[in-house]
């Protein structure tokens, strides 16, 4: 759901018309969010943030950049 608002469709009405369509999905989808109407987007980025944290620390610690 996130990433198709940045991909844009061959549209035959032009490039313009393109762009104000994208523009006015996008400010849906941020308002959508704003308004607390996707809960489980935004718990699900979180989680997927805490696991690259996870992961990066596992890393440092492999490599001796930090200590237990």
């Amino acid at each position: 759901v996130f990433f198709f608002f940045f991909l844009k469709p061959n549209n035959p009405k032009g490039k313009e018309e393109a762009d104000k369509e994208l523009a006015a999905a996008f400010l849906r989808y941020r308002e959508a969010v704003n308004n607390g109407e996707l809960p489980y987007l935004i718990r699900s980025l979180v989680f997927m943030l805490l696991c690259v944290i996870h992961w990066c620390i596992g890393e440092m610690r492999k490599k001796g950049i930090i200590s237990e």
